[in-house]
């Protein structure tokens, strides 16, 4: 699956905050933490899905999914781009957002083939793989890279407040 470009759209979010949102029919909810370019970042990444999963109730292969998601993504961005990176998993609709925001600006992260003799490139094959879509949003001075899973029925995500 190739990824889908976007332009940006913003949303007021602040660090370390639980968030909820309406916009017409957009409701969403969701938690964003800001993470150092450091390798630990990727393993509090998972911490952080793993958190806004059970406050959701969303478990077992789709948390695992989720978490994996976070950790290439926020890998990505400590090994290309080296900036702090803002990390938001939100629930909408149907649908768990996970998206994760660097600081620099260069061309769009794009899969590259796999080569079966090299032990890495293979992060956003999975993510293509582990979710119905994902694209990157590109900024005047970085872009965010996302991935869309579906949602149980039975989550017990929080309608936004109106």
């Amino acid at each position: 699956m190739s990824p889908v470009i976007v332009h940006p759209w913003l949303c007021p979010l602040a660090a370390g905050m639980h968030l909820s949102m309406h916009s017409g029919d957009r409701d969403w909810v969701g938690q964003r933490r800001e993470l150092p370019p450091v390798p630990e970042s990727a393993g509090a990444a998972r911490v952080f899905v793993r958190s806004a999963c059970s406050d959701w109730g969303v478990d077992g292969e789709l948390c695992d999914d989720a978490q994996l998601i976070a950790t290439e993504l926020v890998a990505n961005v400590v090994d290309h781009a080296g900036t702090w990176c803002e990390m938001t998993v939100r629930a909408q609709g149907e649908v768990l957002w996970i998206e994760v925001r660097d600081f620099y600006p260069c061309p769009p992260p794009r899969p590259r083939p796999i080569d079966l003799g090299r032990r890495r490139g293979r992060g956003l094959h999975l993510v293509s793989a582990l979710s119905t879509r994902w694209g990157v949003t590109e900024f005047s001075d970085g872009k965010s890279v996302w991935a869309v899973l579906p949602l149980p029925p039975d989550a017990a995500v929080p309608s936004a407040g109106r």
